[in-house]
């Protein structure tokens, strides 16, 4: 084996998965969204006890004050000044929910359930791709 020779070398990226199997990352998937759905199931008669005070409240009326086009402010009644508190990737999220289903905060909860799974995935492939296929089935 020659040193520098790249043919010898075996690629430290792999396949862009890593080296996490489709099907493990399936699985993780699955064990994600079962956890997320059985955590959320229970209280889809009162949405309400999705929101966390004060940020899921301050997310929702982003979000909702987007969609009418009043802007990224958190004010429930004019003037609608700008928030500069709250990053903007979550409140576009959920504008973009709102914009599709209308505002209605079990949406909003499905859509988080999916984000949560992709993370779990995403963090499993970067984890596989860091530190191998056991450290990314447990990441």
């Amino acid at each position: 084996m020659i040193v520098g020779d790249r043919a010898a070398r075996p690629d430290r990226m792999g396949p862009a998965w890593g080296t996490l199997a489709p099907r493990r990352l399936v699985s993780i998937a699955l064990v994600a969204l079962v956890v997320r759905v059985a955590l959320a199931v229970p209280a889809l008669g009162d949405v309400e006890r999705f929101y966390v005070a004060p940020d899921s409240f301050e997310y929702d009326q982003l979000a909702a004050n987007l969609v009418a086009g009043r802007g990224y402010s958190q004010a429930t009644m004019p003037p609608y000044t700008p928030d500069v508190r709250r990053t903007p990737g979550y409140p576009l999220a959920l504008t973009a929910v709102y914009a599709i289903v209308g505002h209605r905060p079990a949406a909003a909860v499905a859509a988080s359930v999916l984000f949560g799974v992709l993370a779990c995935v995403l963090t499993a492939v970067l984890g596989g791709r860091l530190y191998g296929t056991l450290a990314g089935t447990l990441a």
